[in-house]
């Protein structure tokens, strides 16, 4: 990201779609030495059925799926506008490359070293220092869009609203599923937070971004973050 933010500062986006395209290629070519693993059966019966039903309606898992929903939703803007939101203000490519690579580079940092975090909490308080972050993150990005140093610091927040989200949500769904439900929960995060939440969410900024403001958008990502705090608070008392 930030050697192709440099590259288009000098030659402008037209290799983008080449660019994008190579990394695919590689990522498949990486993809061919991968071998599945033995494949372990879990023996099912009709009550798991059953068992997956009282999970996604109990009142824990029903507050679980709401923050999922909220904390990606509230990634729409990012994934969606980000770029175009740095552009509007301003920033060359240069900028905006460099900006996206301080997130992913903290995002890999706290995956490499969360495995000497995470024994220390459980994982719905690192869920809610996630959301807390998101809220903070998004309203900084809409009310100081001006001031470089401030969004270093919100692309920090990388590592808590997506790596430290993500690896305590699988946690999490871990310990509530069990071994016999958990490919199930994991599939309902997927469709619930990147399905359901990242479409409307992505849906919602486009829409305010042209009815609105550029800045509206953020504002409505801060918002879901808050929204997810709410529901990862239930989480807490009934759990």
């Amino acid at each position: 990201m930030l050697g192709f933010g440099q590259w288009a500062a000098g030659h402008g986006l037209t290799a983008y779609p080449l660019c994008v395209m190579a990394a695919l290629l590689l990522t498949w070519v990486s993809c061919l030495g991968m071998r599945d693993p033995v494949a372990v059966q879990h023996a099912e019966n009709g009550s798991s059925i059953t068992g997956f039903r009282q999970l996604l309606l109990s009142p824990t898992l029903r507050w679980f799926w709401v923050s999922v929903f909220c904390m990606i939703a509230s990634h729409g803007a990012l994934y969606g506008c980000y770029s175009l939101y740095l552009q509007h203000h301003g920033y060359g490519t240069d900028w905006i490359g460099a900006l996206w690579t301080v997130g992913v580079v903290a995002e890999v940092l706290f995956f490499w070293f969360q495995g000497r975090w995470f024994h220390r909490w459980p994982a719905v308080i690192w869920l809610r220092w996630a959301v807390v972050a998101c809220a903070v993150r998004f309203a900084i990005i809409a009310w100081f869009p001006d001031q470089p140093v401030l969004l270093v610091l919100a692309q920090c927040g990388h590592a808590l609203t997506f790596a430290a989200h993500h690896s305590a949500a699988m946690s999490w769904l871990r310990d509530h599923c069990g071994p016999g439900l958990l490919g199930r929960g994991q599939a309902t995060y997927t469709t619930v937070g990147y399905g359901m939440g990242g479409f409307l969410g992505t849906s919602m900024a486009g829409w305010l971004w042209t009815e609105l403001s550029p800045s509206s958008a953020f504002h409505m990502a801060a918002l879901f973050g808050v929204a997810a705090l709410v529901a990862v608070l239930q989480i807490r008392r009934v759990d």
